[in-house]
């Protein structure tokens, strides 16, 4: 029979994943081309001041995102660190193919035996396939549960059944438990039935002290959208139905990169009214959803990854204050529909129909909508709320596996 491990007062978390502080990532990226998805890097800042707001001791066991590509070093090995109340740190990455995993690995498998004590827990990024490894194996010697944070599905990321899609799938199992964005991924990612938990994402708690007023916005009617600027992701159809619009007061801008940059040029090009921004940091691009009329979302609802997916801009765009006008995704439980305004018909006229009568809306009427979407989220999906949900997850997870061992 194993040993009883107590439960920690404070808990001790052990948070495994891609993380680096925000100067650590300046540091690393400022000058790059290509950079790490900055949407991960809040996803999992988000939680980590989530669980030291609940009281928790967290240990941020970081892979930084490093590459040829993205810092253009061979070799990185950063400094451990203290921010927003955790420790920071930083296994050694060294880009050369194979090599680099099989570092991540060890290095992660012998921190953890070092670090994870009795009564600790072990949180994982589920989609990075070495680091979560050497950080379960590790987590399974010592007795403690490990769970799994999974954002995608591994096919689904990677386009098909590729071979680093099937291993990651085949790893996943071996977790004790799983925190998913959707309740439909728990089929795909959790073959064997173990405990998950339904987190959709979360919303920064300090937005609470951010205010969005109607004198402090653009005098103009600003359509905004901020994130990856793919096809896929309806952005193409978005500055359709924007052209569509009369109203010489709208415009539309976007933050973001990606392979639909080129043609919305061309709408810029043609539509003086419509902007392209490039990428900005986070905190610039939250500062003008305060300041915008309309945060969009144009992701179609009909592909088949949108139930599987919750797009943390939704989150993100709600707690700015600002109203959210979205389609109607498979992942987005119904309770967010009170919160938002819809897209019904995703055709380019359907959506300017949608568009033009909102934006003749009074100023009054829509902001009264952002401001309850804001108090919704912030009360229910916070970084503070979901990380007192996780915590309590693995205390239950941990119970569940110390009642296994003494039968």
């Amino acid at each position: 029979m194993a040993a009883f491990a107590p439960v920690n007062d404070p808990p001790r978390v052990l948070y495994s994943c891609g993380l680096v502080s925000a100067e650590a990532y300046s540091a690393l990226f400022s000058r790059s081309a290509v950079k790490p998805s900055l949407a991960a890097q809040k996803y999992h800042s988000l939680m980590v001041r989530g669980l030291v707001q609940n009281g928790a001791s967290v240990t941020v066991l970081s892979a930084p995102p490093v590459s040829r590509q993205t810092s253009g070093r061979f070799f990185v090995c950063l400094s451990r660190e203290q921010k927003d109340g955790a420790w920071f740190r930083y296994l050694p990455v060294l880009s050369l193919p194979g090599i680099k995993h099989l570092l991540v690995l060890l290095g992660s498998f012998f921190f953890t035996l070092g670090v994870l004590k009795r009564g600790d827990y072990a949180v994982c990024d589920g989609l990075n396939i070495a680091l979560s490894a050497g950080v379960r194996a590790a987590a399974r010697w010592r007795h403690r549960p490990c769970a799994a944070i999974v954002t995608d599905v591994p096919e689904i990321l990677a386009g098909g059944k590729t071979k680093t899609a099937l291993l990651n799938t085949r790893e996943l199992a071996k977790f004790d438990g799983y925190i998913l964005l959707t309740e439909a991924m728990n089929a795909l990612v959790n073959p064997k039935g173990k405990p998950f938990l339904v987190a959709e994402g979360q919303a920064d708690a300090g937005m609470g002290k951010q205010g969005n007023r109607l004198e402090d916005k653009y005098p103009q009617k600003v359509c905004f959208y901020a994130g990856m600027l793919h096809e896929k992701y309806g952005v193409v159809t978005l500055a359709r139905a924007f052209q569509r619009v009369s109203d010489p007061e709208a415009r539309l801008v976007y933050y973001g990169q990606g392979d639909a940059e080129e043609t919305l040029r061309a709408f810029a090009r043609e539509d003086e009214r419509i902007e392209l921004r490039g990428v900005a940091d986070n905190e610039t691009v939250v500062q003008e959803e305060r300041k915008a009329t309309l945060l969009i979302n144009p992701r179609p609802s009909g592909e088949a990854f949108t139930a599987y997916s919750f797009p943390s801009k939704i989150l993100e765009y709600m707690a700015s204050g600002t109203p959210v006008l979205t389609t109607r995704l498979a992942g987005m439980p119904r309770e967010y529909d009170e919160y938002a305004y819809l897209f019904f018909e995703e055709t380019a006229e359907g959506m300017a129909k949608t568009l033009s009568g909102l934006l003749a809306q009074p100023r009054e009427v829509l902001h009264a909508c952002g401001q309850k979407a804001k108090a919704f989220v912030l009360r229910n999906k916070s970084n503070t709320a979901q990380a007192a949900r996780l915590l309590a997850f693995l205390r239950a997870l941990d119970s569940s596996r110390r009642g296994k061992e003494e039968i």
